[in-house]
């Protein structure tokens, strides 16, 4: 357990820096104002994510509204999910199976690293895991009350996110296989999901007259995801409006941290089968792998090809089901490799890991950031719109005397411009040839894992790898150049805090 939660505590001294792109600061935004004003209904698809909103509001209460707040609040679910990890597989598949289950979870480069920049995903898991354990101890029992309790987590997923719609589904096709015809044990799962979309429907329809409010509205965020509506506004992250055209596998087998650690898991899987040829499986083995292996399945086919959501996020108990079978696999095979190639698949396992969150942690809102704590009290700065969106979100939160910030139009003579790189944005500010480069600051740590692949001979070559190994750019604050119009009473484009 110590090492388990040193483990946890290494990666989020690393990786918990802050908001990561999509969505964080739609949640924080919308929490922020229930931590203020107190719960009320959301308008959209971001605001409806009720556990999420809930939990950071009552961070938000406590340690009051920030980045920092918001990013705490996710490790906690992150460390629930490394205890429920722990508890559950412990019980159920042997303590040091287990043991090495929650290991893996809590240097997770999806599960842990990733979580920790303010995502839906991140209690959703939490609910699904929770749920799939009492599933597994369900099944294996027949105990009426972990039935229950796992149709009733699941629900606790779907409140987080419509793709948990697969658990309801998995638990009652598992439910059939096991107990046929037994009716209490059969629907036991089945009463415990419908108990909570029955309190969420009865709500939604007492507060809207319409239950199906939450759904409807996440229904049309997919359409203008899909590209049936006009572009959205400016301040929304970009992917919002991207059409899905890519392979929900291709995307799989091309996410770093996911892919190779499906890959990896999979092969000792299969060692560990071969291995332990005519050693028996325990009843909870059997179900542990219906359960989380359906899952995982299932969950990326309704994800990825029902709701047309290509990115791995959206089946969050995958990557999660690949830790667990790896940490089974591996002490499965300590006959074949011995306590000591366990010990070193493990620590090989957990620095993969982290290579991969480290390649992809590109730290997205650190130029805002730095923007946001040196730009205040008024003080002018020209940049581009995703910038000045998030630096305004940042000092609503913390509460700063916000910048007077202008985007959009063309920049006035003697302004202050700051041109930022984020990952995968093309639509940045390009400096004039007379902006006068005042200061270049550093905002992002330097990636180890890229500076060493970069080293690779070849590497240059392949153009798709060299943009993601690129070293990141620092930011760079200007002067404007006199060629710009001097318009010192300008006021369209300008944010007024």
């Amino acid at each position: 357990m110590l090492v388990t939660a040193a483990m946890f505590l290494l990666f989020a001294a690393v990786f918990l820096d802050g908001f990561g792109p999509r969505d964080a600061e739609r949640y924080a935004q919308f929490a922020a104002d229930w931590a203020a004003n107190g719960p009320s209904l959301g308008q959209d698809h971001w605001q409806l994510r009720t556990p999420l909103i809930a939990s950071l509001a009552l961070g938000f209460r406590l340690l009051g509204p920030s980045e920092l707040t918001a990013s705490l609040v996710c490790a906690v679910w992150v460390a629930l999910l490394v205890g429920i990890t722990f508890v559950g597989a412990r019980r159920l598949l042997g303590a040091e199976a287990g043991t090495l289950a929650a290991l893996f979870t809590a240097g997770s480069a999806f599960s842990a690293a990733e979580a920790f920049e303010v995502r839906v995903n991140t209690p959703e898991t939490v609910f699904a895991a929770a749920a799939c354990w009492c599933m597994i101890a369900g099944l294996r029992s027949g105990r009426l009350t972990a039935l229950f309790a796992a149709g009733a987590l699941a629900g606790g997923a779907w409140l987080c996110r419509e793709t948990a719609v697969f658990l309801p589904i998995l638990f009652g096709l598992s439910s059939l296989v096991a107990f046929r015809l037994r009716l209490a044990p059969l629907l036991a799962s089945s009463a415990g999901f419908l108990a909570v979309l029955g309190a969420e429907l009865a709500t939604y329809w007492a507060l809207t007259g319409n239950p199906f409010y939450r759904v409807m509205i996440g229904a049309g965020h997919e359409a203008r995801n899909a590209g049936h509506v006009p572009e959205a506004p400016v301040s929304v992250v970009s992917a919002v409006t991207a059409d899905l055209t890519e392979s929900p596998l291709a995307v799989l087998l091309a996410t770093p941290n996911v892919t190779p650690f499906l890959l990896g898991g999979l092969l000792l899987l299969v060692a560990a089968l071969l291995a332990g040829r005519g050693r028996p499986f325990t009843t909870a083995e059997r179900w542990a792998a219906v359960v989380f292996g359906g899952g995982a399945v299932l969950s990326f086919v309704i994800s990825g090809y029902v709701l047309r959501l290509e990115s791995p996020l959206y089946s969050p108990i995958l990557p999660y089901a690949c830790g667990v079978a790896a940490g089974w696999s591996l002490w499965r095979l300590r006959g074949a490799i011995g306590r000591i190639g366990v010990v070193a698949g493990a620590a090989s396992w957990i620095v993969a890991n982290a290579a991969a969150a480290d390649f992809r942690d590109y730290s997205e809102y650190a130029d805002a950031r730095w923007l946001a704590r040196t730009f205040t009290d008024g003080r002018a700065l020209y940049t581009d719109p995703i910038t000045a969106h998030r630096i305004r979100v940042m000092q609503a939160l913390d509460g700063t005397s916000p910048a007077r910030l202008t985007y959009g139009a063309a920049p006035c003579a003697g302004d202050e411009a700051a041109v930022t790189r984020a990952k995968g944005f093309r639509g940045g500010l390009v400096p004039a040839r007379d902006w006068q480069l005042v200061q270049e600051v550093e905002t992002r740590r330097p990636s180890p894992t890229r500076a060493l692949l970069r080293a690779v001979p070849g590497v240059e070559k392949v153009p798709s790898l060299n943009e993601r190994l690129a070293a990141s750019e620092p930011l760079r604050l200007y002067v404007v150049g006199p060629s710009a119009a001097e318009c010192p009473a300008r006021t369209d484009g300008a944010e007024d805090g």
